[in-house]
Formats: structure tokens, C-alpha cells, sequence
């Protein structure tokens, strides 16, 4: 009940929130693209008040999607307070790479929404845009599947392979397919009818970078150990991790290659409470999945990341 009380108190937070005053604008580089050509998006909130406004979010406080495609981003699950004096702005800009992404998946006017907290639109822009033929393709299946059925396909698509990895608690292989001259949302129509896959999904995820001007944030004190998916995932070269831990505790956060070896450490210290970041250098490293072990106190989590160079 306390739970749902909480939840309640913060929806109806947000929801007032949002109609606080300010202005949210969106922006892109160009109106109208080529084939292939990436696309610069940046959305602004600003405080055109005389008063400070506050606004409560977590680390995805604004959100994109494509037309009806949005994307796959790894959120803190902290809530905090973002106070914008009068005349302050933040902005977010997301560089949309249509190879990575496989877009726009459709030819001609392709409509842009920007979001405030994950679920208001705030703000929309049209742009100009052929259909991409290409993307990236998460694909699952049994290690029972013999090798030759599987490469048939990745043949018939040209596909290339970007990671490998077995996943032995399903006795499963998934695999990253960069893919070019074909609609991977049809591919991945297809191809999740087929009995070879338990999976076969488009992989699509993009992360803003951040321009901030005179933004000061507070957030509650933590309730409990978490540990963050890195931002971003894929990377190259670096990387960032964030955890929060409720009390002092001895933290310690180490690298583990797919075979399990330490790599490097990367915490090592007595931590007051608080949340931390901390960020991970792989340019010394190859290409492939690693592992991120975080343990404090009773606390252990462990987290996959991709290097991809």
C-alpha cells in the first residue's frame, strides 16, 4: 500500500509538473536529408519566467521517438529535483545514425516527437527523409541449431556478425547483425516466425549527450544499492557507470572479460552515501562483451557491456 501510495504521490507530481511554465522547443540540423545522412535532434527546455521552476525527473528527464519507433536507453531509477532559474535552458541532442539505427523505416515525411518525463509530448518536427535500407538485428537461437543452417542466413543477408555470445543458463547463442541493402524491420518480421529463432528483434538504441547551463539538481538520498546499466552501451572507447548505496559502505567495481578474467578495477574505496558515477576506458581493449561487478557490503550486481570499435 505504501508503494502504491508513493507512486500515486509521484505521478500526480509529474503530472503538475508538466504544467509548469516554460518553453520546450525541438530542433534538427537540416529539414530535408539524404540517403543515409545522420540526424542531429536537440531538444531545449528553457525558463522564460521570473521565477525559478523545478521540475522532477530521473537521468531520461526528455525522451525522442521516430514516428512510432522509440528507442532503447538505459535509465537511473532516481528521482530528482532539476531547478531552473529564470533564463536557464538544458539542453539534449541525439545524433540518429540511420546504419545503427535502421532509419526511418518508412520514405518521404517522417515526424519527430520530443517527451518530458518519458510520457508527455512536449514538442514535434517534421523532416524530409528516404527510407534506409539497413540497421542492426538482435538475434537469438538454440546452441542446438547446426552452425550451417544459421550461416545460410547471415549469407543470404549478407550479415555481419558485430558480437557472439553464449548464453549458457539458456543454452542459447545471441548474436548483433549489422545488416545493409534490406529493411531490417521486415527482416525482423519475417524472421521472428521462424522456428530457427527464439529471437530475432531490430536492435535500435540512441543516447542524448547534454549541454547544461547553470542547472542545479538535488536528489533524495538513495533507498537502496542499485547499480546502472553503462551509458552508453555499445561504447568506444569509454563508457560510464553509475550506482547509488544507501549507507557508508567499502565499494568495489571491477572489469571482467567474456571468459571471466579480471581485466582492471575500477572502485576500490570507503564510499559515503550518495550516488556516484564513475567512467571506463576499453581503448585498449578489443572488441567484444565484458562484464561490470559491483559488490558493497551484502550488496552484488553484475552488468554486460559492449565494446564495439
Amino acid at each position: 500500500m505504501k508503494t502504491l501510495f508513493k507512486t500515486l504521490i509521484i505521478s500526480l507530481f509529474l503530472i503538475l509538473e508538466c504544467s509548469a511554465q516554460g518553453t520546450w522547443t525541438m530542433k534538427t540540423d537540416k529539414s530535408t536529408y539524404s540517403y543515409g545522412d545522420s540526424m542531429n535532434v536537440s531538444v531545449t527546455f528553457t525558463n522564460n519566467t521570473a521565477d525559478t521552476i523545478s521540475l522532477a525527473g530521473n537521468s531520461c528527464m526528455t525522451d525522442i521517438s521516430f514516428n512510432n519507433i522509440y528507442f532503447q536507453r538505459p535509465c537511473s531509477n532516481v528521482l530528482g529535483m532539476y531547478h531552473y532559474a529564470p533564463g536557464v535552458s538544458e539542453t539534449w541532442t541525439w545524433v540518429l545514425i540511420p546504419s545503427q539505427l535502421g532509419i526511418p523505416a518508412q520514405d518521404g515525411k517522417q515526424v519527430i516527437y520530443a517527451y518530458y518525463s518519458e510520457r508527455f509530448v512536449k514538442d514535434s518536427i517534421i523532416i524530409t527523409a528516404p527510407k534506409y535500407y539497413g540497421g542492426r538485428l538482435d538475434v537469438v537461437y538454440k546452441l542446438t541449431i547446426p552452425h550451417d543452417e544459421i550461416q545460410k542466413i547471415r549469407d543470404s543477408l549478407k550479415a555481419e556478425v558485430n558480437y557472439s555470445d553464449t548464453l549458457k543458463s539458456i543454452n542459447s547463442v545471441q548474436e548483433l547483425w549489422q545488416i545493409k541493402n534490406y529493411s531490417v524491420d521486415s527482416l525482423a518480421d519475417i524472421y521472428s516466425k521462424d522456428s530457427l529463432f527464439i529471437s530475432f528483434q531490430v536492435e535500435r538504441d540512441a543516447y542524448p549527450t547534454l549541454t547544461v547551463t547553470s542547472i542545479k539538481q538535488t536528489t533524495e538520498a538513495p533507498k537502496e544499492y542499485t547499480l546502472s546499466q553503462n551509458y552508453p552501451n555499445p561504447f568506444n572507447p569509454t563508457t560510464t557507470i553509475s550506482y547509488s548505496i544507501p549507507k557508508a559502505s567499502f565499494v568495489t567495481i571491477k572489469i571482467y572479460d567474456a571468459l571471466g578474467k579480471e581485466i582492471t578495477t575500477l572502485v576500490n574505496a570507503e564510499k559515503p552515501t550518495g550516488s556516484y558515477e564513475v567512467e571506463f576506458d576499453g581503448s585498449k581493449l578489443a572488441s567484444g562483451i565484458y562484464y561490470y561487478r559491483m559488490q558493497a557490503s551484502s550488496f552484488a550486481d553484475s552488468k554486460k557491456f559492449i565494446l564495439l570499435k
